[in-house]
């Protein structure tokens, strides 16, 4: 007989969302262990909700109305990266008036009366508004085990107002002291946190994230390779040397390689797209057409975050699902994070450079003939276990 577990995050049901897949694929390895699962969760605009997801419920699921989510289809553009001053300002004053996030008046209205219906707590950020429910759960009752899984770090968050750091330094360093177990889904964040805070580490674990399916098989074209990305191209993730390698190794290849890129790009990345014919950017697809677009794939895309960020994008995961290979373009091979990725035999890393990239582009091509088997370490009920095994230590 398994646990009842409250499992708590902002985002469960969003669409074209790393951390909807992360916490959906947790869930499902939660419930094939036969535990008695309820999330608990906010209510967004449909238009950002996943069809996919929400046809698709694998347990009970408590939205709570959100007042301040409802101007998101008034607010909501992702057009540019390059801002007004006037939304500039009105980015500082939102920050500060719904900090920590958008779901703060989540915190004041939570339904202290849930915690003694569940053996375990389990919140999941981002939102950070997550962790802040369950502590104040928590305080209601203080016997009931509670686990932390954060996506990201917060004080760390490139995102983060200079102005607003000395707080979230104190408060995240407050929510860890709450929590019993702490999970960082990429080892070298554990490791950084560790040693950010040394007197809290032996309650920090590293539990990666899983895929949620496996992709469904496509018949491959014949007259090109095709080389998948799924996801944004946010700070820090360059791809436009990948495009410029690209359009050199196709001048001479008897077989090209097109580049399909599938999620919401700002202006710039479109126009940088267009002078390449082998570069295909099509808009944000819900999560149900995802194993189909990697079942297609000769070869799949990662690129990684800035070399100072000790996150890893969560696609990578989903691509452990895939049986090809993983064009990984980092921007160091000595960090941490390049060297996770060199420990896994499908990754092909190299340093997001374009002659770098362009040399090494026929060897990937080689690889791209091999067929690899989906990573079951990576699958849900392998994470789900990972997780449950913490209430031991």
């Amino acid at each position: 007989m398994g646990m009842k577990i409250l499992y708590i995050t902002t985002l469960y049901d969003q669409k074209a969302s790393s951390a909807s897949i992360r916490n959906n694929s947790l869930v499902k390895g939660l419930v094939e262990l036969e535990n008695e699962v309820v999330v608990l969760t906010v209510q967004w605009p449909d238009f950002l909700l996943s069809d996919f997801f929400e046809q698709h419920k694998l347990c009970p699921v408590l939205k709570v109305r959100i007042k301040a989510l409802d101007l998101l289809k008034f607010t909501n553009t992702h057009t540019t990266r390059r801002l007004s001053w006037k939304a500039k300002i009105r980015g500082i004053i939102r920050d500060v008036l719904f900090f920590p996030d958008i779901c703060k008046e989540w915190i004041n209205n939570v339904d202290i009366s849930l915690v003694g219906k569940f053996d375990l707590i389990i919140s999941s950020s981002d939102n950070k508004s997550s962790h802040f429910v369950a502590a104040k759960l928590k305080k209601g009752d203080r016997s009931i085990p509670w686990i932390q899984i954060w996506g990201d770090p917060w004080e760390e968050d490139i995102h983060i107002r200079h102005f607003l750091k000395r707080i979230v330094h104190w408060k995240e360093k407050w929510l860890l002291k709450q929590g019993d177990k702490i999970v960082y889904v990429s080892k070298p964040t554990q490791l950084l946190m560790q040693k950010k805070y040394p007197l809290l580490g032996n309650k920090m674990f590293y539990v990666p994230r899983g895929y949620y399916l496996q992709p469904e098989f496509q018949k491959r074209k014949e007259d090109v390779y095709t080389l998948i990305y799924t996801g944004v191209l946010s700070a820090g993730r360059k791809i436009d040397v990948l495009f410029e390698a690209l359009g050199e190794y196709n001048c001479d290849a008897s077989k090209k390689i097109v580049l399909e890129c599938y999620g919401n790009y700002p202006i710039d990345i479109q126009q940088q797209a267009s002078v390449y014919p082998f570069v295909k950017l099509y808009g944000a697809v819900d999560y149900g057409d995802i194993p189909k677009i990697l079942g297609k794939a000769d070869g799949l895309l990662f690129i990684s975050n800035a070399n100072n960020s000790t996150q890893i994008p969560g696609k990578i995961f989903d691509y452990m699902a895939a049986t090809v290979p993983i064009l990984c373009l980092v921007e160091s091979l000595d960090n941490e994070v390049s060297c996770f990725l060199q420990s896994m035999k499908r990754c092909f890393v190299l340093q997001n450079v374009r002659n770098v990239i362009e040399l090494s582009l026929p060897s990937f091509v080689e690889m791209m003939k091999t067929e690899f088997k989906p990573d079951e370490y990576f699958s849900p009920q392998s994470i789900a276990k990972q997780i449950m095994a913490l209430i031991k230590k």
